[in-house]
């Protein structure tokens, strides 16, 4: 599949829109056991793996999202 430069610029900015949403909640998600339990807390390390799924799935969403909106999913209004 070929892909020119504007496929190459949607591509960027939806990567951009979706890691800069990720990394926020991946912060707030590390952080939140520290305060729910404590600084002495432990949590089980099954969350773990849920953590990095969960990511991963937010990273996707926003990405399809953003590819979306780019390429003008819901149409314009002058046409």
């Amino acid at each position: 599949m070929q892909q020119d430069e504007r496929d190459l610029l949607i591509k960027r900015r939806a990567m951009l829109g979706a890691y800069s949403i990720f990394w926020p909640l991946f912060v707030l998600a590390a952080m939140a056991p520290f305060f729910v339990v404590g600084p002495n807390g432990t949590i089980p390390v099954v969350y773990l793996p849920w953590m990095v799924l969960g990511g991963m799935f937010v990273v996707m969403l926003v990405q399809a999202i953003v590819t979306l909106e780019e390429y003008g999913w819901k149409g314009k209004d002058n046409e």
